[in-house]
C-alpha cells in the first residue's frame, strides 16, 4: 500500500500537483540528487583506444603498463609496476572544466589517464605486479564514516581514507593477492588485517604486491579496488583497468580469418554525473569536487517523513518502512545509498563517443563497468531525421558472441537486434520481465565478446548501440532512464526534459558510423559454420576454465547476477 501511495504521489507530481506537496511535507529541506550539465553534445567525440596512436580529438586513450620479463619462482613471469594516485582529464569539450580522477598509472610512464594500467597477458605466463599507493589523504567523493568496517564497533570513519586494495576480477588468484577488503594499504605501510605480499617478492612500505598464475582461457578480466568500505567510490573514482588474457586457441582463431583480430575493441561501459555549475542550487550540501568533477549521492532521500510521503523520496527508512525497523538511529550527515544511477554514459572515458569502423566482421569487447546499472542491447540504424537517436524498430548489423566473462562459449549466440526489452506490462517501461527473451543483457561487471558483421553495409551509414533496460534492472524508476524527449521530472527530484542532440541519454550509447573500404573474404554463412566447429572443439577439451561464474550457457537464457561491490 505504502509503495501504491508514493507512485501515485510522484506521478501527480509530475503533473504539477508534487510541487505544492513538497514544501509542507519535506519542511523545506533540499533533496539533493544533483543533474549533470544539460548541454552536453552527443558524438562529438571518439572512443578513446587502447595506447596513444589510438587518441581521439581532445587526446584521451587508454595507457598500457609498461611489461618488463623476469624470472621469478623459477618461472618466466611478465612483471607490471603501477601506481595509484590523483589527476584530471578533458572529458568533454562541454564540461566546465577538467574532472578529477583517482586511477592507475604505469610508474615508469606515468601517463595518467583514465582506465589507464591495461594489461594484456598470456595464459601460462605468470604475473607479478606492484601496486604503490600515492593516494591524497582527502577523498574526491563523500565518504560515509559510519559504515561498519571490522569488529568491535569499528567503522570506515576510523579508518584512513587513503587505503586502497587491487582485486582481479574474475581472476583466478592465491588467497594472498585476491585483494579482499580487509587487504587495504595506505601510502605510509598502515594495512588491514588481511594483508600480505607475494612471498619472495618484498616491496617497500606503501607498494603492495600481487600474483597471479594467469591458468584461464583467453578472456577480459579487469582489477580495481577493493578496500572496505570504499570500494564503489573508489572504482567510481576511476580506480579501474583492463586486463585481457590471450592463449593459443585465441591466437589460432585470429590466424585462421576466424576472430577479426587479438584484442578487438575494447567498451567499458559505464553511467556517471558531473557536477553541474549550479551545484549549490540543485545540492546545497555538496562540497567537493568543482563544476565538471565527478558527482557522487551523498544524502539519504527518505520515501516517507515521519509527516508523510517524500515526492523526492528514493529509498526506505527503517523509521517509517512498514513495518518500522528497531533501533533506526539518525541519518548520518554524509551516508551511503542502497546503489547510484547516474545520467551520463562514459565509454573508455569518452563521454556518448562515437567509432568508425570498416564495412568488415568487427570485434568489440563488452564491459559493463557501471556500479548498478544493467544495459539491454540492440544495435539500431541511426535516425537521420533526427541525428543521434535511434530507429527503434529498425535493427543494425547482427552481433555475433563468442565469448563472455568465463572465455568462449560452445557455440556463437547470435543477436539480432530485434528484441526490446520484454515488459511486464506494455504501458509501463520500468518494469521488465527477468524471465526474457533479450537480445544482448549485461548486469554489472559482465563481459560479451561480439564480432558484428558490417560486411556489405554502405559507407557512411551509422548506427546507434541502445540501451533499454530499466533501472534498477528489472523494476525501475522512471528518475533513472534518461532519454530524448522524456518527461520534466524535476518536481519528483528527476531531471529536466533531454534535448535532441544534448545529455542526459542513457539509452543512445555510442554511435558506429562505417568507412569506405573492402569486405571479408570469407562469406558470414561459412565463417559462422567454420567458427561454431572450432568452439565446439575447444569447449569440450575441457581447457575453458575459469572462476566467478556460473556455467556458459546461451546468453539470452541466463540470468545472473555476477558479485560487484556497490555496498562495501
Amino acid at each position: 500500500m505504502a509503495n501504491n501511495r508514493r507512485d501515485f504521489l510522484k506521478k501527480a507530481a509530475v503533473a504539477g500537483a508534487g510541487m505544492a506537496l513538497y514544501p509542507a511535507l519535506g519542511k523545506g529541506r533540499a533533496w539533493a540528487f544533483a543533474q549533470s550539465p544539460t548541454g552536453l553534445r552527443k558524438f562529438v567525440t571518439s572512443v578513446p583506444g587502447l595506447g596513444p596512436s589510438a587518441k581521439n580529438e581532445i587526446g584521451q586513450y587508454i595507457p598500457l603498463a609498461t611489461k618488463h620479463s623476469v624470472n621469478f619462482a623459477g618461472r618466466a613471469t611478465d612483471l607490471y609496476n603501477v601506481a595509484v594516485g590523483k589527476f584530471s582529464e578533458q572529458m568533454h569539450p562541454d564540461l566546465p572544466a577538467r574532472t578529477e580522477f583517482f586511477g592507475y598509472t604505469d610508474l615508469f610512464t606515468f601517463d595518467q589517464k583514465y582506465l589507464a594500467g591495461a594489461i594484456v597477458g598470456k595464459r601460462g605466463t605468470p604475473v607479478l605486479m606492484t601496486v604503490t599507493n600515492l593516494m591524497p589523504e582527502r577523498h574526491i567523493l563523500p565518504v560515509d564514516p559510519t559504515i561498519m568496517a571490522g569488529p568491535n564497533g569499528l567503522m570506515v570513519g576510523d579508518l584512513p581514507t587513503n587505503r586502497i586494495a587491487t582485486h582481479l576480477h574474475g581472476g583466478a588468484t592465491p588467497w594472498f593477492s585476491d585483494g579482499t577488503p580487509f587487504q587495504w594499504f595506505t601510502p605510509l605501510g598502515k594495512h588491514g588485517s588481511s594483508f600480505m605480499n607475494v612471498p619472495g617478492f618484498p616491496v617497500l612500505p606503501g607498494t603492495a604486491s600481487y600474483y597471479y598464475p594467469n591458468d584461464q582461457s583467453a578472456r577480459l578480466v579487469w582489477y580495481h579496488d577493493h578496500a572496505i568500505g570504499i570500494t564503489r567510490l573508489n572504482a567510481y573514482a576511476g580506480i579501474a583497468s583492463a586486463f585481457i588474457i590471450i592463449d593459443d586457441f585465441e591466437t589460432g582463431l585470429v590466424s585462421s580469418g576466424l576472430l577479426p583480430d587479438l584484442i578487438g575493441i575494447p567498451l567499458v561501459i559505464q553511467d556517471k554525473g558531473f557536477v553541474p555549475r549550479n551545484i549549490f542550487r540543485q545540492d546545497p550540501t555538496w562540497r567537493w569536487g568543482d563544476p565538471g568533477s565527478l558527482w557522487y549521492p551523498h544524502d539519504y532521500e527518505v520515501n516517507d517523513f515521519r509527516s508523510g510521503p517524500n515526492p523526492k523520496g528514493r529509498w526506505d527508512w527503517g523509521t517509517t518502512a512498514d513495518p518500522p525497523s528497531q533501533g533506526t538511529k539518525p541519518l548520518p550527515h554524509v551516508s551511503a545509498i542502497p546503489e547510484a544511477f547516474f545520467d551520463t554514459i562514459v565509454i573508455n572515458g569518452g563521454i556518448y563517443s562515437k567509432v568508425s569502423v570498416a564495412p568488415k566482421r568487427m570485434r568489440f569487447r563488452l564491459l559493463n563497468g557501471s556500479q548498478a546499472r544493467f544495459y539491454h542491447l540492440n544495435l539500431l540504424a541511426e535516425d537521420q531525421a533526427n541525428p543521434g537517436e535511434a530507429r527503434v524498430g529498425i535493427p543494425g548489423p547482427v552481433m555475433y558472441q563468442v565469448g563472455t566473462e568465463r572465455g568462449f562459449l560452445p557455440a556463437v549466440a547470435i543477436h539480432d537486434n530485434k528484441t526490446p526489452i520484454p515488459l511486464v506490462n506494455p504501458a509501463d517501461e520500468t518494469n521488465a520481465n527477468p524471465d526474457g527473451p533479450f537480445n544482448l543483457l549485461l548486469a554489472s561487471a559482465e563481459r560479451a565478446d561480439v564480432v558484428i558483421d558490417f560486411n556489405g553495409v554502405a559507407a557512411g551509414s551509422s548506427f546507434i548501440l541502445y540501451n533499454d533496460a530499466p533501472g534498477p534492472f528489472p523494476g525501475g524508476d522512471s528518475r533513472n532512464d534518461y532519454f530524448t524527449g522524456c518527461a520534466d521530472q524535476t518536481s519528483i527530484g528527476g531531471a529536466p526534459s533531454t534535448a535532441l542532440g544534448h545529455g542526459a541519454n542513457t539509452r543512445t550509447l555510442l554511435k558506429i558510423v562505417v568507412t569506405a573500404g573492402s569486405g571479408d573474404t570469407v562469406s558470414t554463412p561459412s565463417w559462422l559454420k567454420q567458427l561454431n566447429v572450432q568452439l565446439k572443439t575447444n569447449f569440450l577439451t575441457g581447457t575453458n576454465l575459469g572462476c566467478c561464474s556460473t556455467m556458459a550457457i546461451h546468453p539470452c537464457r541466463r540470468f545472473r547476477l555476477l558479485a560487484w561491490p556497490t555496498g562495501r
